[in-house]
């Protein structure tokens, strides 16, 4: 009697005090309310248990766009598992998210260095804030993008500027260079900005050295906030390479350290020499400041200059050493950078309540 009342009781569904249905299920009262909001809950987790079948697309989107995992999960989503979709989904995201970015001021950064095989690149890539610029995944797209300026075709013979608009279609990483600074400032929400590109190919050119040198703190010599390139050439003789290579890269050294603006007297614009001259500043003095071959060569000997050094190499090596070219960045020379001034602000709300 007992059992046939409960089976009874389980086909029932009773009315409840605030509206809802009570039922029996496992000789236990159930709330059917309660019971169908959790089951719509389940519903809903066993949609997120999902990621576990998405594991291998997630793992290959974020591999082609360097998306964070929960924007590759959504792309996927919303373009039922087509790997394709989610992809350009992703990019256009990311293009919006850089669109909102794209105004603000850009004066911290890094200065990237590659010189492999006779090709040498150096770039400035900025950023709002010098914490982004020292991590790993800023630093990491600078170097892709040296890379990539250096297995293009744009670098010429001599050390030449390129243009940053000339290197954003350039292939990179299974990319563009201009789809990875679109995918790197989704993902740090700070805006980026390819400032300026400096570039030599004298991989095919007999008797050409160069070198480059960025001051790094850590030591690496890639990046840092200074950086430059320089280029040699020698006639005559052969040479230590490796001697020679070293020299080029102590000259590197010396530019970074000293902030030499010209190779020569004779390259410096005459409106600078009159200028000097109608200030009663002796010419020797400028030329000290911003001519290379005339400043003190902080790796030479017994005080002389690098024009001094370079001919006593030159001796010894048996070959005739010129300085050709050279190029110094400094992150953020020549932007203005706000400082702000929050005592001068308050002092003047003051004033103008007054």
């Amino acid at each position: 009697m007992m059992r046939s009342t409960l089976s009874l009781l389980q086909k029932c569904r009773l009315p409840n005090n605030n509206g809802s249905l009570l039922s029996f299920k496992n000789n236990q009262v159930v709330n059917q309310t309660a019971l169908f909001s959790m089951k719509s809950n389940q519903q809903y987790r066993f949609y997120s248990t999902d990621v576990k079948d998405l594991a291998p697309l997630i793992k290959e989107l974020r591999n082609r766009t360097s998306a964070p995992l929960k924007d590759c999960k959504e792309a996927l989503i919303q373009n039922k598992n087509d790997i394709e979709k989610a992809t350009s989904w992703l990019h256009e995201k990311g293009k919006s998210t850089a669109n909102k970015f794209a105004d603000r001021a850009v004066v911290e950064g890094t200065i990237s260095i590659v010189v492999n095989n006779g090709k040498a690149v150096i770039l400035e890539m900025n950023s709002e804030t010098d914490f982004v610029s020292r991590g790993e995944t800023f630093r990491a797209l600078a170097d892709q993008i040296s890379r990539a300026t250096l297995e293009s075709n744009l670098l010429a013979q001599s050390l030449a500027e390129i243009k940053p608009d000339t290197i954003a279609p350039q292939p990179a990483s299974g990319s563009t260079v201009a789809d990875l600074i679109v995918g790197t400032v989704a993902k740090l929400r700070e805006n980026i900005r390819l400032r300026r590109v400096h570039a030599i190919d004298a991989s095919n050119q007999p008797n050409t050295i160069v070198a480059g040198y960025a001051h790094d703190p850590s030591g690496t010599n890639q990046f840092g906030r200074l950086g430059s390139l320089v280029q040699l050439q020698y006639e005559g003789g052969q040479p230590d390479i490796a001697a020679l290579n070293q020299l080029a890269r102590n000259i590197a050294v010396h530019i970074v350290g000293v902030g030499p603006s010209y190779v020569s007297i004779e390259s410096v614009p005459k409106v600078l020499l009159d200028e000097a001259i109608a200030n009663k500043r002796h010419p020797n003095s400028l030329y000290d400041e911003v001519v290379l071959l005339e400043q003190k060569y902080i790796s030479g000997e017994d005080n002389e200059t690098v024009k001094a050094a370079v001919q006593r190499i030159s001796k010894q090596l048996k070959t005739n050493i010129t300085i050709k070219s050279f190029v110094r960045y400094s992150v953020g020379e020549g932007m203005e950078k706000k400082v702000e001034n929050y005592g001068a602000e308050v002092m003047e709300k003051i004033n103008k309540a007054k």
